[in-house]
């Protein structure tokens, strides 16, 4: 076994209660400080924990201001695509409204002077013409050069209207 030897004079030696206490509360305090490094510790980590999940989260942030910024090209593509497609319905509209007149001539042709067209009013889904008989003959002359002329698949009489006056006006709305 070991002796141990102390060097110091015998009243720098430590005895008494207060030295008890003295070796006390320095354990109190070692312990204390392991305590502190601790949580030291765990709060570093958890700081660095947190940056990385920030970092993440930025990373994210931009790729989706990425996907936002492409996706908004995209719409904006999208509507000139709907314009143009507006557009386009319109120039079909016109050939349409175009097509409902030529035709529309081409039964004026074969109308004679027996009746007269007052009014025509040529839309997208149909046309509709006012016209004036002074007899039951003249209007029954034009009811069958209407309807021997085929160019309608369908023809609605709207009003019909007698005068003394005038004779018959009918509104008819003829659909191709």
């Amino acid at each position: 076994m070991s002796t141990a030897i102390n060097l110091l004079p015998i009243e720098f030696q430590k005895k008494g209660p207060m030295f008890r206490a003295s070796e006390i509360l320095n354990k109190v305090l070692m312990v204390g400080y392991g305590v502190f490094v601790f949580f030291l510790l765990v709060m570093v980590g958890y700081g660095i924990y947190l940056k990385t999940q920030v970092n993440a989260k930025e990373s994210s942030n931009k790729n989706l201001s990425s996907q936002v910024g492409a996706l908004e090209t995209t719409e904006q593509g999208l509507v000139l695509v709907r314009d143009r497609l507006k557009k386009i319905s319109g120039v079909y509209a016109g050939e349409k409204v175009s097509n409902r007149l030529t035709t529309l001539q081409q039964f004026d042709s074969l109308v004679d002077s027996f009746t007269e067209i007052n009014q025509v009013d040529i839309n997208l889904e149909r046309a509709q013409i006012t016209a004036k008989a002074s007899s039951s003959a003249d209007l029954v002359k034009f009811m069958e050069t209407l309807i021997d002329s085929n160019l309608y698949k369908a023809v609605d009489l709207e009003s019909f209207v007698y005068t003394p006056k005038d004779g018959f006006t009918l509104s008819l709305n003829l659909l191709e």
